[in-house]
């Protein structure tokens, strides 16, 4: 789990020939993740339990359903956002980031 200063350097990270390009939001949140790829872990997908090897996430107050990033190399790339604030666990997810953040913990 790493924390980003911004959606800007989180995209930054995210734009590679690999990596997703889009990114899901909730309650002031923007953020991605890598589940696991295991045999257990396919298993206990089955039964509703997710395990996730990275997940990156950056504060992003307002939802808007693309955000566009520009750098040296890339210019005007837009990334799809998904609008997760409806789903359950991922609010107990953003909730439990910023609990972490106010307990001062970034990674």
């Amino acid at each position: 789990m790493y924390k980003f200063d911004s959606v800007n350097d989180l995209l930054r990270r995210l734009i590679r020939p690999d990596s997703p390009l889009y990114l899901y939001w909730c309650d002031g949140i923007a953020f991605v993740y890598i589940p696991t790829d295991t045999d257990e872990a396919k298993a206990d997908f089955i039964k509703g339990i997710e395990h996730w090897d990275v997940l990156l996430y950056a504060n992003y107050e307002n939802y808007t359903p693309v955000v566009e990033y520009s750098d040296e190399i890339f210019r005007g790339v837009k990334i799809k956002v998904f609008d997760y604030s409806k789903v359950q666990r991922f609010k107990e997810l953003v909730s439990w980031l910023k609990h972490q953040e106010q307990q001062g913990h970034k990674e």
